[in-house]
């Protein structure tokens, strides 16, 4: 087996110091406090997952608020933790927005009423690459 040559070694072996910045500038520090981690809870966007969150939403803005017999996890047929990732997902990808503050209502943005009324299956090639560019441009949500 090789050594590492010496600057490696330094540099993996090197430590921040407490009182060192991780930050460049404040713009960054501002960016990273807006980052979202594990908001996914850990599920990749599945096959028919935004559909079916959609419709789900077009027929009750308050469907992942429900509670007792008509719990989203009912409604939509997912595990506790599928109906948060799901959430989150029609969120990042500029489907739906829901207000900070008040009811928790989800409301589709122009970009999901859009596909909503012309590509309801996600079928279109158009429609993915649009949901594709907003998700990685995304940096308040998508950032995990």
């Amino acid at each position: 087996m090789r050594a590492l040559p010496t600057m490696c070694q330094r540099q993996v072996s090197r430590r921040r110091m407490p009182n060192e910045k991780v930050f460049k500038n404040e713009g960054d520090l501002k960016w990273a406090k807006q980052m979202k981690f594990r908001s996914h809870e850990t599920f990749f966007i599945r096959k028919g997952w935004l559909s079916k969150g959609m419709r789900a939403v077009q027929n009750d803005p308050l469907v992942f608020m429900r509670s007792g017999s008509e719990s989203p996890t009912d409604t939509l047929g997912l595990g506790a933790n599928m109906v948060k990732a799901l959430r989150y997902w029609l969120q990042a990808t500029g489907l739906t927005i829901e207000p900070k503050s008040g009811k928790r209502s989800q409301q589709f943005t122009d970009f999901g009423k859009l596909v909503f009324e012309n590509d309801p299956y996600f079928e279109e090639t158009g429609t993915l690459w649009a949901l594709h560019f907003l998700l990685a441009s995304n940096k308040a949500l998508a950032t995990s």
